[in-house]
């Protein structure tokens, strides 16, 4: 992909931009084009962020980087302590304030990601529960899952 396909010339530092659509944008090019050294930030932000629209837009950013890493030739690069040190990060958010976190389990590839949306969808929140959902059809539906 070509810096020409991207909506912000730097996206790990337009993160930080004050106005919601750079932000925004950021989180969308990094769903293309991010590595994981950047998927903390992105959790923080997805915890944190004052928009809803961000901190969707950055967990969905951080499952897709996720999800790139998961197979070979890249899954390598992210091994299973990596995977695990995620996991522990993601613990700090809750779902009730952004149920993408979710879709960041579902791209994990660890047991006890998959036993926690499955928590998720048991949840007396209706919102929680959807994105349980989305979660739980995100890992059924792919690769790692149907070889």
């Amino acid at each position: 992909m070509t810096d020409a396909a991207l909506e912000t010339a730097d996206p790990v530092a337009a993160l930080a931009a004050r106005d919601i659509p750079t932000r925004a944008a950021a989180a969308r090019d990094l769903s293309k084009v991010g590595t994981p050294e950047v998927i903390p930030r992105l959790v923080e932000m997805a915890q944190h962020d004052p928009s809803p629209a961000v901190r969707l837009g950055t967990a969905g950013a951080a499952a897709d980087i996720l999800s790139r890493y998961r197979l070979p030739p890249r899954a390598d690069e992210l091994d299973e302590a990596a995977r695990r040190d995620l996991l522990a990060l993601f613990r700090g958010i809750d779902p009730g304030v952004n149920p993408g976190l979710f879709n960041m389990l579902a791209c994990l590839g660890l047991p006890e990601a998959t036993q926690r949306i499955v928590v998720g969808l048991r949840d007396p929140r209706g919102g929680v529960r959807v994105g349980a959902g989305v979660g739980l059809m995100r890992l059924c539906t792919s690769q790692a899952a149907l070889g």
